[in-house]
């Protein structure tokens, strides 16, 4: 027999001897490099030149539609709902818009979509937008004047090369599964269907009310999956030069009180990993992003917020 055979063949004999204790010894291994994260940390960095934020001026907030948006959505309000609302300003706009509806023994919900193709692209690529309708007029409202007033600024500048796919979809019925029947009619081959090129990224906006200071990023889709990491760094470098508010973590760290100060700082890390590992485990989604990672769409949920007597208002 070959040496290496020969010692192959120990080392496994040594192996299945003693395998409690190699198990046990392995945990513990597992456990102290898990537990070593927060102080081995590096920072990240965004490998693609087209997805530098902070580069670029920011001129959509500071544009003069934006109280042209409001104004209108002001005078619809009294008399549409959100979705009605939303498709409207489409046909102001003069973008092309789609209705598709999802009918259940429990209910019926539908969906409205539009897409803003890009003047100077080849119709093969889009990214998604989407404001679910959850019944929170007040937030509705103004998570759709927010896409409005993108959209009106996207239509004018020279260097749009992606269609902008915005959906509402009615969440009355359930957000993942209207979702779920929404993607399939658009990757279907059904008739009067509006489509665009192949969704690459997709971003959810779910808003609270009209009034924010913190943003909380969903990820965690179906068994875990993420999206791509440049996705979520986008938006984390995007609020780190963005006008007053923050990106927040979404979790209570608890103990602190009972730690010293150079314990604290570990513990703040800590806890939010853990938390994130938990949602992972139980392999359930936190949101309707998880819906597209099935066509190899990257997809986060951008959740507002307000944590302190700082606001930021939106579209002001």
């Amino acid at each position: 027999m070959a040496p290496r055979k020969i010692l192959a063949h120990r080392l496994l004999g040594f192996c299945v001897r003693h395998a409690k204790a190699l198990s046990i010894a392995l945990y513990v291994a597992a456990l102290a490099v898990f537990f070593s994260l927060p102080l081995a940390a590096k920072s990240n960095y965004l490998d693609e030149n087209a997805l530098l934020a902070g580069f670029s001026h920011s001129q959509i907030r500071y544009s003069s539609g934006l109280s042209s948006v409001q104004d209108a959505f002001r005078s619809l309000a009294a008399t549409h709902q959100p979705q009605q609302s939303a498709e409207a300003m489409l046909q102001h706009m003069q973008i092309q818009h789609w209705w598709s509806h999802l009918h259940t023994l429990q209910c019926d919900a539908s969906t409205l979509h539009g897409i803003l193709r890009a003047p100077h692209g080849d119709g093969k690529e889009a990214i998604l937008l989407a404001t679910p309708v959850s019944g929170k007029l007040a937030a509705d409202y103004t998570a759709i004047q927010v896409v409005v007033a993108l959209l009106q600024y996207l239509q004018h500048v020279p260097w749009l090369a992606k269609d902008i796919v915005w959906v509402i979809p009615d969440v009355s019925c359930g957000a993942l599964q209207v979702t779920r029947e929404w993607l399939q009619a658009y990757h279907g081959a059904q008739n009067h269907f509006g489509q665009s090129g192949l969704l690459q990224q997709a971003l959810i906006l779910q808003m609270s009310n009209n009034t924010f200071n913190t943003l909380h990023v969903d990820t965690t889709g179906w068994n875990g999956q993420l999206p791509m990491l440049d996705l979520y760094y986008v938006v984390k470098r995007l609020t780190e030069n963005g006008p007053g508010f923050t990106l927040s973590q979404d979790v209570k760290v608890p103990l602190l009180q009972h730690m010293s100060k150079s314990l604290q700082a570990y513990w703040k890390t800590m806890w939010p990993i853990l938390c994130f590992s938990w949602q992972q485990a139980i392999a359930l989604p936190t949101g309707i992003h998880a819906e597209f990672a099935k066509y190899g769409i990257d997809a986060i949920t951008i959740r507002t917020d307000m944590h302190s007597h700082e606001v930021y208002q939106a579209l002001l």
